[in-house]
Order: structure tokens, then sequence, then C-alpha cells
């Protein structure tokens, strides 16, 4: 046994806390999705870049999740384990491995890019930059929002070696110059509940901080009510606080 492996041996225990907010949040990840989907299809609000974002971040969750059991848990499948193990050479390692990375480098991007979206609609309301960002066609979001973590995660494919210890234990055996440090094996073991803490924070965030559209989401759930979605921008100025025509109508142009 590795030394490195009694050192920092792999807890099983993140792993059960991860099974169980996946059980919790899947269905109701799924469910904030589709209502999301639904909205888009009859408001105007929610097809902006921010929404357009949000959506493949969502998107970008559960694929993360879905590869995520598809590698692991599906190693345990004997028709799948005789799968991976048989045509190991063929890159099925390099994305057993790489998929961690590609998918946390598709998150944070995603992340990135939701809060430069909302500092230049906050603190550049009327630039040109801001301006561009809200009409930027949805295709040309979704590319960019898929090609950055693309390119950074094509420098993974050599990894040097990999290759499964045995078919009954499926282990990975990576190179010590890949692997680098020691704690790496016990981070390995945490992974799953950071993975799934990074991935199922979305949906309650969506619920917790948009009201409105936690609304369309109850409605769904409960089948009352039709789906009723006002695109009139929302007013921030007193009722009691009169204002110059000119004013008005320069704000009623800010797309938040």
């Amino acid at each position: 046994m590795d030394i490195y492996s009694i050192l920092f041996p792999t807890p099983g225990w993140p792993s059960a806390v991860f099974y169980l907010m996946s059980i919790i949040t899947i269905p109701l990840y799924i469910l904030v999705l589709t209502c999301l989907l639904r909205i888009r299809c009859v408001s105007k609000t929610y097809n902006n870049t921010f929404y357009t974002i949000m959506l493949q971040q969502g998107i970008a969750d559960l694929f993360s999740i879905s590869v995520f059991y598809v590698i692991n848990v599906g190693r345990a499948v004997p028709i799948l384990r005789n799968f991976y193990h048989k045509y190991q050479d063929y890159y099925i390692l390099e994305v057993a491995y790489g998929h961690i990375f590609f998918t946390l480098y598709i998150r944070c991007s995603g992340i990135v890019l939701l809060s430069f979206q909302r500092y230049l609609t906050i603190a550049h309301t009327l630039s040109w930059i801001t301006k561009k960002t809200q009409s930027a066609p949805k295709f040309l979001i979704i590319f960019v929002y898929w090609l950055v973590p693309v390119l950074i995660s094509l420098t993974l494919m050599n990894n040097g070696d990999l290759k499964y210890d045995s078919l009954e234990t499926m282990g990975v055996i990576v190179e010590k110059k890949v692997l680098q440090t020691g704690p790496i094996f016990y981070m390995r073991g945490i992974y799953p509940m950071f993975n799934g803490f990074l991935s199922y924070i979305n949906p309650y965030c969506i619920l917790f901080l948009n009201k409105d559209f936690a609304k369309h989401v109850w409605k769904s759930v409960t089948c009352k009510g039709e789906l009723e979605v006002s695109d009139a921008p929302v007013s921030v100025i007193p009722h009691n606080c009169i204002l110059p025509m000119t004013q008005t109508r320069e704000l009623s142009k800010v797309d938040f």
C-alpha cells in the first residue's frame, strides 16, 4: 500500500452526505429549470443575459452530477465495469479523471460570468458594454459559457499513464508528477461532498432570492392558477415622488 494512502486515508462519510443531498436536491433542481424554461417562453424579462447564463449554470450542474454518477457509481455495475476496464486505453480514464476539473471549470466560469453581468448592470447601467451584454444573442452567450472551460480542459487529456489497477477494485493509478502531493488522496474522498455543495446551492439561491420566480414554481407544484408573468419594469420610485418626464423615460430603459 502506498505511504500516502496510509497517512491520508480516504473518508467514506462525504459520499453519504453527497447521496443524501442528491436525493433531496436533484428533483428540486429539475423542477426549477423546467419552470425557468417554461417562463422564458412567455416572458421577455426571463430571456435576458442573466437568466440565459443561469440556465446554462443549471445545465452544467446537472451535467456534472450525471457524469459523476455514470463514472464513479457506474463502476459498481458489472457491465459498465467490464466496459471501462476493457476500453481504458481509449480516453475513458482521461475522461474519468479529468471530468472533475472540467466540471469545476464550467461552474467557476459560470460564476465569473454571472458576477460580471451583475456588476455591469448595477455599476455601469448605461455604459455601451452593458448594453452590448444585455442585447447579446443567446447562442453567443451559450458559446462563450462553454468555450472557456473546454479550452482549459483540453490540457488535461494528457495526464501521463493512467490505468485501472484491476477489474475488481477499479482503482485509478496516477503518476506522482500528476498527483503531486499526499493530501490529494484525502481530497479525492471529500470531493463528492464539495461537488454537491457547489452544484446544489443554486436552486435554493434562486428560490430564496427571487420571490416572483418562487411563486411560479409553487404554482407549478400545486397546479394552482395559470402562469402569469409581467414584463413591466419594477419601480424603485416612491409613490409620492414626482419626476420630470425625461427622467422617467430614462429610468424605463434600464434592464435589470
